[in-house]
């Protein structure tokens, strides 16, 4: 039976990190606040994997890389690095600054054929499909461009239109629970019971039992991911793996913490 992973997400703009709820971003701080609040050499104990995305839309953002190994430094998890990949390059880009996995969203809407050369060369299982998504209508529908730009396509579809590339896993955000500590979405899991792909889940998550909730609720589920910057701070991260480990959640690493 393969792991259960705890996973924590930072978005950056421009030199910030930011707070985004239902797709509204609010700066927090620089590296050197989220250094001060945070210490990731020390949360990583608690997770399993870091996830940071780039939205400020600069082309080889030699300012991101600085800042990520700033706040990476001494941290020993797999590290994923997306946000305005449009090209192989771009992905390679990532790679040769340290990333052990890229997270790719818009680019494969537009072009999916993207997935082939990256797997090809690094491996399928370095790859994340984000997949942004909002319920209009009792219909999930995909979003790209951060969630500005509304595709017209139900997200079974999307799902299936990508499926023969080859990639590890989904990361799927629900627009509308984005930063809001509500809780996972239900009826949106319900949706996914019977695709077969591996998923992230994000958005909603604000304490224990909304990480318990996702992962008990489909197998399929193998990462809850939450970028709440402001519901997480101090030792929350490590009171919610210790609880999950309680629950005998199946989590995939069992640190004796520091």
């Amino acid at each position: 039976m393969l792991k259960k992973r705890i996973i924590f997400t930072l978005l950056y703009d421009n030199g910030y990190f930011i707070q985004s709820r239902n797709f509204r971003r609010q700066k927090i701080g620089t590296k050197e606040w989220i250094n001060k609040n945070y210490n990731f050499s020390f949360v990583s104990n608690f997770i399993d994997e870091l996830i940071i995305l780039d939205i400020s839309k600069i082309k080889k953002n030699k300012k991101f890389i600085i800042d990520c190994k700033s706040v990476c430094n001494k941290v020993f998890v797999p590290i994923s690095l997306g946000g305005g990949i449009k090209s192989y390059e771009d992905a390679q880009f990532y790679f040769n600054n340290g990333a052990d996995k890229v997270i790719l969203n818009t680019s494969v809407f537009k072009n999916p054929k993207i997935l082939k050369k990256i797997s090809e060369d690094y491996g399928s299982s370095s790859i994340i499909v984000s997949i942004d998504v909002k319920n209009i209508n009792g219909k999930y529908i995909v979003f790209i461009n951060n969630g500005t730009e509304n595709t017209n396509i139900v997200l079974e579809n999307y799902l299936n239109m990508i499926s023969n590339y080859n990639f590890a896993e989904i990361y799927l955000n629900s627009i509308d629970r984005d930063g809001t500590g509500y809780g996972i979405d239900i009826k949106l899991l319900e949706k996914l019971k019977i695709l077969n792909f591996k998923l992230i889940i994000s958005g909603g998550l604000g304490n224990f039992n909304h990480f318990l909730q996702a992962f008990e609720h489909i197998n399929k589920v193998e990462a809850v991911a939450t970028a709440n910057l402001l519901n997480f701070v101090g030792n929350s991260l490590q009171i919610v793996r210790d609880n999950l480990l309680k629950k005998k959640i199946n989590l995939s690493r069992r640190t004796k913490y520091l």
